[in-house]
């Protein structure tokens, strides 16, 4: 079980004003890992002259629960996450800003994933066997397209100690057709705090928060 302690905080550099938003363009390659060109208002800003981008205030709103809130994006078949909001809890999932994971492991990689077409997915996975980080890690393509199906009905995805034991996560993907790269917010949570409730509430939650977000933006 990976946890971290609960050791304070330091107080955050001050973030400078959001750099002026881009233009939307058109829809990048599923595999484009840079989100240079997404200077999102409320979701991805501009920190300072050093190009660091990070989460904005539109997702703050899905930390109010207290449990860790990531951002990612896709690189090839791993999900590179870009940013987080840690929790303040003493029991909760160790950090993973700046971390590659196998995107089919991940709640924030599926959420991703569900939004190619059967060409791009097979263009990332050309092989059945896929790699796992656990026993509950989906381990080959035909299964993986299975549960990207659900995915893609419900509008989020859920990962049960796939990519670490002890660990659930809940993610909602931007929509690929309104943004020019691929990104998704999860909520990773110790799999006991994570019931049928607290799960559908969650979704529900990041599910308005990235509506109103490309509704705003875009």
């Amino acid at each position: 079980m990976n946890w971290e302690p609960a050791i304070p905080s330091p107080m955050p550099a001050p973030m400078a004003p959001p750099a002026k938003m881009l233009a939307p363009a058109k829809r990048a390659s599923p595999t484009m890992g840079s989100v240079g060109m997404m200077n999102l208002l409320g979701w991805v800003m501009q920190t300072g002259f050093d190009s660091i981008y990070g989460l904005g205030g539109a997702v703050l709103a899905c930390d109010g629960r207290t449990e860790s809130t990531y951002l990612g994006t896709l690189d090839g078949p791993m999900v590179r996450y870009i940013d987080a909001i840690e929790s303040s809890k003493g029991l909760r999932v160790a950090p993973r800003l700046g971390q590659l994971l196998p995107a089919h492991c991940t709640s924030t990689g599926k959420a991703m994933l569900a939004q190619l077409s059967t060409d791009e997915l097979r263009s990332i996975y050309p092989a059945e066997d896929l790699e796992i980080l656990t026993p509950r890690s989906i381990s080959n393509r035909t299964a993986l397209e299975a549960e990207l199906a659900r995915v893609a009905r419900r509008g989020f995805a859920v990962t049960n100690e796939e990519s670490e034991e002890s660990v659930s996560a809940v993610a909602v993907a931007l929509p690929a057709d309104r943004t020019p790269t691929l990104l998704a917010v999860n909520v990773s949570m110790p799999s006991i705090r994570l019931n049928r409730d607290e799960l559908r509430s969650i979704a529900d939650t990041l599910s308005k928060t990235v509506a109103e977000a490309v509704e705003e933006l875009f």
